[in-house]
């Protein structure tokens, strides 16, 4: 029998690695692949920055040379904020319980996605609708592990 896995907090990233994904431009790109990546998620929500951290350490083939800023923090609504690079030319996402909204200042707009309004008893549901081998997860779990250890 093989072991799967899976993770409601990987639901809860859906938003933001879309966002992020429409958003990046080569200059972001530039930065990612130095490791210029901030993150900062509230109390209690480790689990999202590391997740995130791994996301993207695995698309870009990150080494453990690259050590990127992860803290605790964050104030009101926000539950995890993420920053590409330095000064003007930062692309930023801030995930609330309602929405992500990323910022670039390349695109000029901010782009604001809704985040789906689910109890964990639904989030659990639906992962069991849904059971299958997520790749893409199982690799950010790896990456992240080599910043962990």
């Amino acid at each position: 029998a093989r072991l799967d896995l899976a993770d409601l907090n990987w639901r809860r990233l859906t938003a933001v690695r879309q966002g992020l994904l429409h958003a990046c431009t080569p200059a972001c790109l530039e930065a990612l692949g130095r490791g210029r990546v901030r993150v900062v998620h509230r109390p209690g929500d480790g689990a999202l920055a590391w997740l995130t951290v791994g996301w993207l350490a695995s698309r870009l083939q990150w080494t453990r040379d690259i050590v990127p800023a992860v803290t605790e923090g964050g104030h009101g609504d926000t539950v995890l904020t993420i920053h590409i690079g330095d000064g003007p030319a930062t692309l930023s996402a801030v995930l609330d319980a309602h929405h992500v909204v990323v910022t670039s200042p390349q695109r000029g707009f901010p782009i604001a996605s809704p985040v789906p309004r689910e109890n964990r008893s639904h989030s659990v549901a639906a992962e069991l609708r849904n059971l299958r081998h997520d790749i893409c997860l199982h690799e950010a779990i790896r990456a992240a592990a080599l910043f962990l250890y």
